[in-house]
């Protein structure tokens, strides 16, 4: 029995099958009848434990001499890889990073905001700290949503135009360059 633990079949079935009794126990002691969907659980461990359900796909590779082709070539090749990939990822950041200090102008907290004589909210610029980035060069005049979020007592950050941008972190930035650079074939 213990030569199984160390085939790597064997430990893809056990993979791709523990999901099935794991729910099956879970729905069990529970009560409720059995739910097959991938979807939030209670306990978190639970959704881990679903996620192997994949595992399932590799079951496939047995019926395949060509996977172990793939394989093969990925083992050889991987080494080689790695100077390229680092590059990318660098450039993605640096990328990423461009992103979003274009997307962004200005940030607006609700003490930096006032009402002007005609009803307009306005971000100002006099009392922020112009060393941090991104700071207001001038008066920005903030469209209705970026009004809401300011009414609600959060900071939103805004374009030239005082609409709220949609990258709200450097992180989507990052996200965006990374997709643009890996899916147009660069």
């Amino acid at each position: 029995v213990a030569h199984l633990f160390v085939d790597a079949f064997f430990l893809v079935d056990i993979g791709a099958l523990a999901p099935f009794y794991v729910e099956c126990l879970d729905s069990w002691r529970a009560g409720s009848s059995l739910n097959f969907t991938i979807g939030p659980t209670d306990p978190p461990l639970l959704f881990v434990i679903k996620m192997l359900k994949v595992c399932r796909i590799f079951k496939m590779t047995r019926q395949y001499s060509s996977v172990s082709i793939l394989w093969e070539t990925i083992s050889n090749s991987g080494r080689k890889l790695v100077i390229p990939f680092f590059f990318l990822m660098i450039i993605v950041i640096i990328f990423g990073m461009l992103f979003f200090t274009g997307e962004t102008h200005c940030h607006c907290a609700p003490d930096q905001t006032f009402l002007n004589g005609v009803g307009e909210m306005v971000c100002r610029t006099v009392g922020t700290d112009r060393d941090t980035f991104p700071f207001c060069d001038k008066m920005i005049k903030l469209d209705e949503e970026a009004r809401e979020y300011i009414e609600a007592g959060f900071s939103v950050l805004v374009n030239n135009e005082g609409r709220p941008v949609d990258m709200t972190s450097a992180f989507k930035g990052i996200w965006l360059a990374l997709v643009t650079m890996t899916s147009v074939g660069y």
